[in-house]
């Protein structure tokens, strides 16, 4: 019976089998995607970078992709055989960046806050200081595709670290 279907309509069959063919590998490639972290966590969802002035010193650990409006973070971990002889130590988010997020809650709790023309400063007394600095930022953003930014780390007037992140977003 197929076979008499497809002499009568020989066009209509290779149609058939091609609009399958790509129908089946565009199936493919959503696993594929969950897996990379496309869609949300995944082997490759996460990037963690160094800086670059100090080695192995101080970390920051972010998600490459989110949505737009739903919890994303931000991870920096400063080594304690970094830690610099200040007693503050403070983080800074620039004012692209602290301009298009709304920041949820920030781990631990700052000392103090400011906000200046070249963003928003979160500053911790770290006298006494004996393990790693662990610093999270939950923080949700309010623009897509792309958020970029700076995110520096001072201890005093010393400049640790800065690193510039961009995170794809979906809406």
């Amino acid at each position: 019976m197929s076979d008499f279907r497809s002499q009568l309509r020989p066009g209509f069959s290779q149609r058939e089998a091609l609009i399958q063919r790509v129908s089946w590998f565009l199936l493919a490639l959503v696993p594929l995607a969950a897996i990379l972290g496309l869609l949300g966590g995944g082997i490759y969802s996460d990037r963690t970078v160094t800086d670059g002035q100090n080695g192995d010193v101080v970390n920051l650990t972010y998600s490459r992709w989110g949505r737009m409006h739903s919890g994303l973070s931000l991870r920096l971990t400063l080594d304690v055989a970094a830690r610099p002889a200040a007693e503050e130590v403070s983080l800074s988010l620039s004012r692209g960046f602290a301009r298009n997020v709304q920041i949820d809650s920030i781990v631990p709790e700052p000392d103090s806050t400011s906000l200046g023309p070249e963003g928003a400063v979160f500053g911790w007394q770290v006298d006494g200081w004996s393990q790693p600095l662990s610093i999270t930022v939950h923080y949700q953003s309010n623009t897509w595709p792309k958020l970029e930014g700076d995110v520096g780390l001072r201890a005093g007037s010393q400049q640790l670290a800065m690193f510039s992140i961009s995170q794809f977003l979906l809406p």
